[in-house]
C-alpha cells in the first residue's frame, strides 16, 4: 500500500501538472479569490500545491506505518517535485492571461 502511495503522488509529473491545472480552474471559482492580486493568488497556489504532496507524504507515514525506505529523503524530494510541478501546471493554465 505504501508504494502505491508514493508512486501516485510522484511518480508520474504530468499527472501532477493537470492536477495543478485543474486546481487553479476551481480555484478561481472562489468569489475571495479572486479579490486578490496576481501576485497573491500565485503564493496561495504555491502553497496549496506543495501542502497537498508534503501533507500526504506526512499523513500517510504517521498513519499507515511505513518504512523509511519508502517514506525517506528520497520520497520527500518526489514530494516537492510532484509540488513545484502541480504549481508550474496551475500556472501555465492561465498563460494566456498574461
Amino acid at each position: 500500500m505504501c508504494g502505491w502511495l508514493v508512486s501516485i503522488m510522484a511518480d508520474n509529473l504530468a499527472v501532477a501538472a493537470f492536477v495543478g491545472a485543474v486546481w487553479s480552474f476551481i480555484v478561481e471559482m472562489l468569489p475571495e479569490f479572486n479579490g486578490l492580486n496576481a501576485a497573491g493568488k500565485r503564493w496561495i497556489m504555491l502553497g496549496l500545491c506543495l501542502v497537498v504532496p508534503v501533507g500526504a507524504l506526512v499523513l500517510a507515514s504517521s498513519g499507515m506505518h511505513c518504512p523509511d525506505t519508502v517514506f525517506g529523503a528520497d520520497a520527500i524530494g518526489k514530494a516537492l517535485a510532484a509540488g513545484a510541478t502541480a504549481f508550474v501546471g496551475s500556472q501555465l493554465a492561465h498563460i494566456r492571461k498574461l
